[in-house]
């Protein structure tokens, strides 16, 4: 935080709130980082080939579901 209130020109005493800094310089929460990454790893299996193992399973879980 002290790098972050150093760019943006401001000091601790002027009682500006951390997530306002962290706004200010276009950080992203952890949240929205461990979001987006589970994300993109949901991705990388949807693009792998049927017989992939995790593909047959989801399948499975699929067919199971619309019964």
């Amino acid at each position: 935080m002290r790098i972050l209130r150093w760019m943006c020109n401001k000091t601790r005493l002027d009682k500006i709130r951390n997530d306002n800094i962290k706004k200010r310089v276009g950080l992203e929460t952890i949240i929205e980082r461990m979001v987006e990454n589970i994300l993109m790893s949901v991705e990388h299996v949807e693009r792998r080939h049927l017989d992939y193992v995790v593909r047959r399973v989801d399948h499975m879980n699929d067919t199971l579901i619309t019964r």
